[in-house]
């Protein structure tokens, strides 16, 4: 029985390929199981319908006959060709920083060291004394048994405005100081006036806090270790990680002004974490 120029089509065949692809897949060898499952299937529809051209067309993403030609396709597909090139992803194709693949984790790596090198000339030395004062700020939090973080709010007069530390001890797991200068901003200063303040802290917003931020529409960022760093360290602790997603701050907040780490902070901070680590362990 010749089958109608339809099934030929859509089984992606020419017409001279048909007449080997209606057949089922005698080109696949025979212990493949692939052509095996193929071939009960298409027995299967030959017993009800007369003609096996369903069992082709449901199979021809998977099961490619050398002389078959995808008509989306220049060059021919090779006989172990058994998945279809349509089927298969990209290599360019994103990949969410969730599953772990190893071209974004290397990208994101020197994405961080380009902005490192570029914020040695953009961190001043006002920058770093304040930041100075956000590590203070999470030691003295560490001491009090919470978690070593601390912040500053500046105003774009070089005003301390606000300090705060991590207080999530208390049992409110959002209770981190950039959450407590969005919202003392968000009470007290103009739009203008926090689109020019500057927040330093001594580790990188959380997904939540810098939500916060870009809400409140507050300024510039200054942190003097990053998200990467803090679960580069954590892993190597073999830590739980934390339950958020540790994204960076232009990830939540595409337009923030954002600089660091300042990397000259890097062990005294791995000290803290690592102090914390060893007595909640």
């Amino acid at each position: 029985m010749r089958a109608p120029s339809w099934a030929a089509e859509a089984a992606g065949c020419t017409a001279e390929g048909w007449s080997s692809v209606r057949d089922g897949v005698e080109a696949r060898p025979t212990n493949d199981p692939v052509s095996e499952s193929a071939r009960a299937l298409g027995a299967a529809t030959s017993s009800t319908s007369g003609h096996r051209v369903p069992a082709i067309v449901l199979n021809r993403a998977r099961y490619r006959d050398p002389t078959c030609r995808d008509p989306r396709s220049t060059t021919r597909a090779r006989g172990s060709d058994l998945i279809s090139r349509h089927s298969r992803p990209a290599l360019s194709s994103p990949c969410p920083p969730s599953a772990g693949h190893p071209q974004r984790r290397c990208a994101e790596r020197r994405t961080l060291c380009r902005l490192s090198r570029k914020d040695d000339a953009l961190i001043t030395a006002t920058d770093l004394g304040h930041v100075r004062r956000c590590v203070e700020l999470a030691r003295e939090a560490l001491d009090d048994g919470d978690e070593p973080f601390g912040s500053l709010l500046v105003s774009a007069a070089g005003e301390v405005l606000l300090e705060d530390r991590n207080r999530v001890r208390s049992a409110d797991a959002t209770r981190h100081p950039e959450i407590a200068i969005a919202r003392w901003a968000a009470a007290n200063l103009t739009a203008g006036a926090r689109a020019e303040s500057t927040v330093y802290t001594s580790g990188e917003h959380c997904p939540m806090c810098a939500a916060a931020h870009g809400w409140a529409g507050l300024g510039r960022i200054v942190y003097a270790a990053s998200n990467e760093q803090l679960t580069g360290w954590l892993a190597e602790w073999s830590a739980p990680p934390p339950p958020v997603a540790p994204l960076p701050i232009t990830r939540v907040v595409p337009g923030a002004d954002v600089h660091g780490p300042v990397l000259e902070w890097a062990e005294e901070l791995r000290s803290l974490h690592r102090a914390r680590f060893d007595r909640d362990s």
